[in-house]
């Protein structure tokens, strides 16, 4: 009878186990940090007139602006809560040091990339997981939310232009997606 009671408190409980580990939230992989090389973004870029003046521009700086006022209210909307996490400028100063890239953004605020990090970000009562490193000849940043939205930032150099490629997904779907061109003030 004992080992019979045994069986029956042992399956439900491992089923719960299995069930519970099944539904953890999906976590970040470390990226690469090794630099490509010649790989360098150091500089000032100057948004492209054309980008300058696209609507979608405006829109996203003046829903970021609100968001970071106060966040609860977007915090329901898929996504929406990670556009705390990033960060728009006309003009960027880029430095890049052996271990991790610095952007300052309209010389306002500066953020930091050290390639190879994986830790938490916040903001606010907004966390995130962040993975920085290198995809190919792009310096990647994956910042993953707690509704398991996704938002991708890829930095590389075109020529003379930088090319910054933002995305956001769910499930592989596309929330948000956008591609900002800056032209070199100073080499």
């Amino acid at each position: 009878m004992t080992r019979r009671f045994h069986s029956l408190i042992a399956v439900p409980l491992l089923l719960s186990v299995l069930l519970t580990a099944c539904s953890a939230p999906p976590r970040l992989a470390a990226l690469p940090a090794s630099v490509p090389e010649g790989f360098d973004l150091t500089g000032l870029w100057q948004l492209d007139d054309q980008e300058l003046k696209s609507s979608q521009f405006a829109a996203r700086r003046r829903a970021n602006a609100l968001i970071a006022k106060d966040p609860e209210p977007v915090k329901d909307a898929p996504g929406a809560a990670l556009f705390v996490f990033l960060e728009k400028g006309q003009q960027l100063k880029v430095t890049q040091t052996p271990a991790g890239l610095f952007v300052a953004f309209d010389r306002a605020i500066v953020e930091e990339y050290r390639f190879g990090e994986l830790r938490t970000v916040s903001v606010g009562p907004i966390a995130a997981q962040r993975a920085t490193g290198f995809r190919g000849r792009a310096l990647t940043i994956e910042t993953l939310g707690e509704d398991r939205v996704l938002m991708r930032e890829t930095y590389r150099r075109d020529g003379d232009e930088l090319v910054r490629e933002i995305r956001l997904t769910q499930k592989e779907r596309v929330l948000y997606d956008e591609v900002v061109r800056y032209r070199q003030v100073d080499p």
